[in-house]
């Protein structure tokens, strides 16, 4: 008897102390659960088209540094098959959604976009649970491009000076924010939504190996130089017309530089 006493004790106590969502992180919910399930799964962990997590152990999602930069990341690019579909205050609580089930912060917050900048997304140590029941999925396919030729390596017409200790760290830093969700630049990579960008200086576009692009991309005829990539970085689906990479641009053109020299540093032998 006094061993049920002490349960009942227990559970009255966690009942009283759980969170009660918000309005805006149940409309995140739902959200995710209408256009975010097909890719990333129900849990965060994957679906069709995109293996990593995307909350929870192993996430994605600490790349971006602080809730603006995956809030910055989710008004440009998501969702992934046409990122106009849904308005800002939508991405906002879906942004709030993700990092509640991350841990980052509690699903009574609310997101505001002016303070994101001050909520740092650390890595997890387990995947999270969700938090209530999802919604109903209602979902879109995202269209799978084929698999590239071979690598055909181009030599750089010129020589350009090394960049900066404090270039490399600019540019790492744009390429965390707006580029290491889809691509990567490690020697050896997973797989990846984009190309591996290692090497991309002086390489002809949609020519690596395993990776998926769009037929516009692999017929281009396009090589990856401070000219085409400063275009490109500026205004993807200008150069490349009909591309499925759905990045719409650097917003500061002040990023580009940066960017740049990161890429000519991992470029280099």
């Amino acid at each position: 008897m006094r061993s049920l006493l002490v349960l009942g004790a227990l559970l009255v106590s966690v009942s009283a102390g759980a969170e009660t969502p918000s309005e805006q992180f149940r409309a995140g919910q739902a959200a995710y659960q209408a256009n975010c399930v097909l890719c990333h799964g129900e849990t965060g962990r994957g679906g069709q088209g995109y293996a990593n997590p995307i909350w929870g152990r192993g996430a994605q999602i600490p790349k971006f540094g602080t809730a603006a930069g995956l809030l910055d990341y989710h008004l440009m690019m998501m969702p992934f098959d046409d990122p106009t579909r849904l308005d800002d205050p939508t991405k906002v609580a879906i942004t709030l959604y993700v990092l509640a089930q991350h841990g980052t912060l509690p699903s009574s917050a609310t997101l505001d976009p002016a303070q994101a900048a001050s909520v740092p997304i650390t890595a997890s140590t387990a995947a999270a649970t969700p938090t209530t029941s999802p919604a109903s999925t209602v979902q879109t396919a995202t269209p799978t491009p084929g698999s590239a030729p071979p690598a055909t390596p181009v030599a750089v017409a010129a020589p350009v000076a090394a960049p900066t200790a404090a270039d490399m760290a600019a540019g790492e830093t744009v390429f965390r924010r707006r580029c290491a969700v889809c691509h990567s630049t490690a020697e050896t990579s997973g797989a990846m939504i984009g190309a591996n960008l290692r090497g991309v200086m002086g390489r002809r576009a949609g020519s690596v190996a395993g990776a998926r692009y769009s037929e516009a991309m692999r017929n281009s005829g396009l090589v990856w130089d401070e000219e085409t990539l400063t275009r490109f970085l500026a205004a993807p689906a200008q150069v490349v017309p009909r591309t499925t990479m759905v990045f719409p641009g650097l917003r500061d053109h002040g990023e580009v530089a940066p960017l740049l020299s990161y890429l000519r540093a991992v470029s280099r032998p």
